[in-house]
């Protein structure tokens, strides 16, 4: 259970990605259902209603749930899955800046209704430190589903240029994903005289899409910066793949799978020091800065890295993340997760 119906961002990508590796490895049947819990209001509280009905309905079909934990009322279901006697394993996809846990209240709110999970399942090692976990509920950790064509190791579609830097920034595009620093790096390109050529990627509402169109235009940057608007998974991995470097300046994203996605598909990325991108980053390639100058300090380090360098380091990083997130291993430590989950209930768990 996980993401929101019209919504396309990275836990709609990831629970959709994890029902088909499930689907391909093992004996598994699984059913996704939407939480409906984004931007959640009043006005949309019958979709939450209407899930945790829908909930109710396949608990004699279940042997275990699995809560992907995007934003607080994603927890809102625990206490029902309890109630109805769900075994439920609850992974984050968050980390320390997130409202969730930055507010001492929600982050109270939040871990007292994680006392109500079976087992805690998490993406990155960092989030123990990042996040306000229970102390009573065992905690795992999991590999992350990336887009099957980043796995795959094909060739690009285009030559590398051999005098120009191919700059991409993939996201939701909002100042907090870095969306807008990502323009002030290439603005400090081009003022020193750098070859380059940049692509963004991702969707946005219109006030953003009007803002970002003349902040472009504001630093001179119509001709250099391609707006590509939503991509589907092949059409955004290949973009990768043509890609020298990915730029993701995000304020927010503590573990960000775009990072992961182009070192796969041989670009190299550069992130500010949050603790899941450092952590990536420090176990592949890519370069971190520091959030306070973080455009001018990118563009720096772009400005005097060789360019041969920088491909040659993601290329070999590349197979490495291939190799360690392959749908395959992935599905293993899930499976493991929720054999656990299953066999060890949460009265035993009690007990002990």
């Amino acid at each position: 259970m996980g993401g929101s119906t019209g919504q396309r961002g990275g836990v709609e990508a990831f629970c959709n990605r994890a029902q088909k590796a499930l689907a391909l490895y093992g004996p598994h049947e699984v059913h996704h259902q939407n939480a409906d819990t984004a931007f959640l209001s009043i006005g949309k509280l019958p979709g939450l209603v209407k899930g945790m009905a829908n909930l109710a309905r396949k608990r004699s079909e279940t042997d275990c749930l699995w809560l992907q934990y995007s934003n607080l009322p994603d927890l809102f279901y625990l206490p029902w899955a309890k109630l109805l006697g769900f075994r439920t394993v609850v992974t984050p996809h968050l980390g320390a800046n997130w409202k969730s846990q930055s507010n001492p209240r929600l982050r109270t709110l939040s871990n007292r209704l994680l006392r109500m999970a079976d087992r805690i399942a998490l993406l990155s090692p960092t989030q123990k430190n990042e996040l306000s976990l229970p102390d009573n509920v065992p905690q795992t950790s999991l590999r992350t589903f990336l887009a099957g064509n980043a796995l795959a190791a094909k060739a690009p579609s285009e030559p590398a240029p051999t005098d120009l830097l191919r700059l991409t920034h993939v996201s939701r595009l909002s100042e907090g994903k870095g969306t807008f620093h990502f323009v002030e790096v290439c603005r400090l390109l081009k003022q020193r005289d750098i070859k380059f050529s940049a692509t963004i990627v991702g969707s946005a509402d219109n006030a953003t899409l009007q803002q970002l169109t003349d902040a472009i235009a504001a630093a001179g940057l119509s001709d250099r910066i391609a707006l590509l608007g939503s991509l589907n998974e092949e059409q955004y991995t290949d973009v990768l793949r043509n890609s020298d470097a990915v730029v993701h300046l995000s304020t927010v994203d503590s573990f960000p799978l775009i990072v992961l996605e182009a070192i796969a598909c041989a670009a190299f990325p550069i992130c500010i020091d949050l603790a899941g991108a450092t952590s990536m980053i420090n176990t592949y390639a890519g370069h971190l800065v520091p959030q306070q100058n973080c455009a001018a300090l990118t563009a720096d380090y772009l400005a005097t890295k060789p360019l041969n360098e920088l491909r040659s380091e993601a290329e070999t990083a590349g197979e490495r993340v291939r190799a360690d997130y392959g749908w395959a291993t992935c599905v293993s430590a899930l499976d493991r997760t929720l054999q656990d989950t299953v066999e060890t209930p949460a009265a035993e768990r009690a007990a002990a």
